[in-house]
């Protein structure tokens, strides 16, 4: 379905951004280490990763219910499912 497409394309989105984030806190964790970047940038940039991973769960999440919606409207919804299933 469209919606099921549109989420799957969500996940691909989130997992670029969240992966993004992880290598800006690494960049940004050397920079402190160093002396060019305060604590409040650090800061920063650990509440980015963790609102980027939020988004990821979320992302997953709605994929996840988009697909078991489908099955179940299809009557093939099982309990061996992958939309069941994590």
């Amino acid at each position: 379905s469209i919606e099921c497409r549109s989420a799957a394309e969500q996940v691909e989105v989130t997992v670029a951004a969240e992966a993004q984030s992880e290598e800006s806190l690494r960049i940004l964790k050397n920079r402190y280490d160093a002396g060019l970047a305060t604590m409040t940038d650090l800061l920063a940039a650990q509440s980015e990763r963790s609102a980027a991973r939020t988004a990821l769960a979320e992302a997953v999440y709605h994929h996840r219910m988009s697909h078991a919606q489908l099955e179940y409207a299809a009557g093939i919804l099982s309990p061996t499912s992958p939309a069941t299933n994590p």
